[in-house]
């Protein structure tokens, strides 16, 4: 048992203080562990959270759901050692707000091995993206970026140019919008966008919601004309006419791979020549 390398635990409603404690004492038996899942519920996460640092060799972390306190994200990112091995960090749906973006930066700084970052759902506004643009602004290895369902305007868009220049291997974006008012990339947004990625490693690409007009797929249809090696394409609940999806049938011409492309409630009625023409290019849709 020492030796087992991955943990997944789920469970539903409160944990108390002594079976917190059972399952921390538990845990802390195997300090080899590669992977941990903890999911769902609320538990007295600090006691947890303060055995976390034997897990010098962990590899891959998932604490979706856990509905952190500010105080608790201190203590997750206390021990630097904790975090230098980590390749995948799961926060999914915790509601770390700006200030929670802020406290987790300052430890992504340590996590030079990190391939995956997933912060669906969290709350996190522009001033909490431009600092995990500061954490992340000398990674160079990043796979996947998933900041969906968050407060991510173009301002915030902006802040991460810099990580996508550096990250020329990403494979997967995600900044799907919050349904926010005024919450959504825009024109601008996607200009900034595609303007700093390469595209060469580029397979999933998500912008569902973001109030993207036609304007905005003209902006997008230019580098899809780089993104060849797309599999994947979401730019469904936008503002597209016809105009908007001629402009993408232009440019998902160089998109030869994309085998998923969804459009759902766009004005998209009358796009059935342009949307044929989109088939036609790629063949594996």
């Amino acid at each position: 048992m020492p030796h087992l390398h991955y943990i997944k635990i789920e469970w539903g409603g409160f944990i108390s203080s002594t079976n917190t404690q059972l399952i921390s004492d538990s845990l802390k038996t195997f300090k080899s562990l590669h992977s941990l899942t903890l999911r769902y519920g609320r538990c007295c996460s600090s006691i947890l959270l303060e055995d976390f640092k034997c897990f010098t060799k962990l590899h891959s972390l998932d604490l979706r759901d856990f509905l952190f306190e500010t105080e608790e994200i201190d203590l997750l990112c206390s021990n630097t050692e904790f975090w230098v091995n980590l390749h995948t960090l799961n926060l999914e749906r915790n509601k770390l707000g700006s200030d929670g973006a802020q406290i987790l930066s300052k430890m992504l700084v340590h996590c030079k091995s990190l391939c995956c970052l997933n912060l669906f759902d969290n709350f996190i506004c522009d001033t909490g993206v431009v600092a995990i643009a500061e954490g992340l602004k000398d990674h160079t290895g990043l796979l996947e970026l998933n900041l969906g369902n968050n407060r991510v305007t173009s301002a915030g868009v902006a802040s991460l140019s810099q990580v996508i220049s550096c990250n020329q291997q990403l494979q997967c974006l995600v900044l799907t919008r919050c349904n926010l008012r005024d919450c959504c990339l825009g024109s601008e947004g996607v200009t900034a966008l595609v303007d700093h990625m390469s595209g060469d490693s580029l397979q999933i690409l998500d912008l569902e919601n973001n109030e993207l007009d036609d304007d905005s797929m003209a902006c997008l249809s230019v580098g899809l004309k780089k993104f060849t090696q797309l599999v994947k394409l979401n730019i469904g609940l936008n503002k597209n006419s016809f105009l908007g999806v001629k402009h993408l049938s232009e440019g998902l011409q160089y998109c030869t791979k994309l085998q998923e492309l969804y459009l759902g409630a766009n004005d998209v009625h009358n796009c059935i020549p342009a949307i044929l023409d989109i088939m036609k290019h790629c063949m594996y849709l």
